[in-house]
């Protein structure tokens, strides 16, 4: 698992012990990244259910001004501040479950992206609810949600869907605020 683009291309980036993770695979995220675009200037991040980082510290290769890592895993959460310190990144990570962290999270963002445990189907509902019902995207952001390919979700009550992708067993969809 690497960087991919930015001013930290080709970092490697650790990874847990076990299987209680999913890291993104780097074609997927690749992918990810060349549909939103290669530069994020100034924009502002949520990584929700962080786990290794690497998809907030992607963002902060290629120039977001601030990302907001959510992840309550204690092993995770280790791996996570190791990537973090290996980047040199400064970020707040918030150290708690996802639906109590974003009644904490003050703003607007220009791109959230969550990538939930595959089999809590219900959580990915609640999530997208949750951000919906905070106004947590800017107008013009981006809701990037990555999930099984078998089990993908419709969130068309709270937000517009732009682009949905299939990677094997993973789909990525992306979604706008109504």
């Amino acid at each position: 698992m690497r960087v991919i683009s930015g001013n930290k291309r080709g970092l490697k980036l650790q990874t847990p012990t076990g299987d209680g993770t999913r890291p993104t695979e780097d074609r997927v995220k690749e992918n990810i990244f060349n549909i939103l675009g290669q530069m994020f200037y100034d924009s502002k991040v949520i990584d929700l259910f962080s786990g290794t980082g690497q998809i907030g510290i992607e963002f902060l290769s290629r120039g977001a001004e601030k990302v907001i890592f959510v992840e309550r895993e204690k092993n995770v959460l280790k791996v996570l501040k190791e990537n973090l310190a290996k980047s040199s990144y400064k970020a707040k990570i918030l150290e708690k479950d996802v639906l109590v962290a974003l009644d904490s999270i003050d703003g607007r963002f220009d791109y959230i992206y969550m990538d939930p445990p595959y089999d809590d189907e219900v959580l990915y509902y609640k999530v997208a609810e949750k951000i919906y019902n905070l106004n947590l995207l800017e107008e013009d952001g981006v809701l990037v949600v990555e999930e099984r390919t078998e089990s993908q979700h419709d969130f068309s009550e709270y937000f517009e869907p732009i682009k949905n992708k299939k990677y094997g067993s993973t789909t990525i969809q992306f979604w706008r605020r109504r």
